[in-house]
């Protein structure tokens, strides 16, 4: 009896288990299939595995140095709505990216007077990006006003 419910936890486990990824070298991508052609390819392997978490941290990346915050930040929310046993999956500099890209939306949301650059304002600072309570003030009148 025993036996069998501990035979029964290590199936679960095993189950449950995360499969490692092949691990990505973005620069050999980069330079084999130009970049363009490594953000195809970095898609096709999303899409194959949406949990492949090293395809999603380095589509971020590709996706900040083309210029296309946007689908950085859609990435980087990704891997952390993944999380794991102790959270996000990512390292420190990748946790830095999306607070630089989410100040960065919040600034061009509060130039244009959205009330939806207060939560992103928060939310960098809450990545340890560097949030002014001037910043943080003006968000709050606009979203006041909204």
């Amino acid at each position: 009896m025993v036996r069998a419910a501990v035979f029964a936890g290590l199936l679960a486990v095993a189950a449950c288990r995360v499969r490692a990824p092949a691990p990505l070298d973005i620069l050999a991508l980069t330079r084999a299939e130009g970049s363009e052609g490594a953000r195809r390819t970095l898609v096709a392997r999303v899409l194959a595995d949406p949990r492949d978490v090293q395809a999603r941290l380095a589509l971020a990346v590709l996706a900040d140095k083309l210029g296309r915050p946007s689908e950085a930040i859609a990435q980087l929310d990704e891997v952390e709505a993944l999380g794991g046993p102790a959270g996000a999956r990512w390292h420190a500099e990748d946790r830095a990216r999306l607070g630089r890209l989410v100040h960065a939306r919040a600034a061009v949301r509060l130039a244009r007077g959205a009330a939806a650059a207060l939560a992103d304002l928060q939310r960098a600072r809450g990545l340890g990006e560097a949030v002014t309570e001037a910043e943080l003030t003006s968000a709050r009148e606009v979203a006041a006003f909204a």
